[in-house]
């Protein structure tokens, strides 16, 4: 699933800004400090997606198809299809 997962991998979104205010203290460390958090969970995520073949997700899949629902937790004023998809 890595090579699957580097194939779609998007940037970060257009919300992250890489170069933070150099007049801000705090505004010129973020950036470098988010940078590094992210690197770290792409690592981790990569890891993880190391061990798992697409036949594993298939099969997990079917599982999750093949499951009956759980019950929908959310308030009585959400209305939840047959599948357990909620909609408010």
């Amino acid at each position: 699933m890595s090579e699957v997962y580097a194939a779609v991998e998007e940037p970060p979104g257009p919300g992250f800004r890489r170069k933070g205010n150099s007049s801000c203290p705090v505004g010129r460390a973020a950036p470098g400090v988010i940078c590094g958090l992210i690197g770290s969970m792409r690592t981790a995520s990569e890891a993880v997606l190391a061990r798992q073949t697409l036949a594993d997700l298939l099969k997990k899949l079917q599982a999750a198809v093949e499951a009956p629902a759980p019950p929908c937790n959310r308030p009585r004023e959400t209305i939840c299809n047959s599948s357990g998809i909620c909609d408010k």
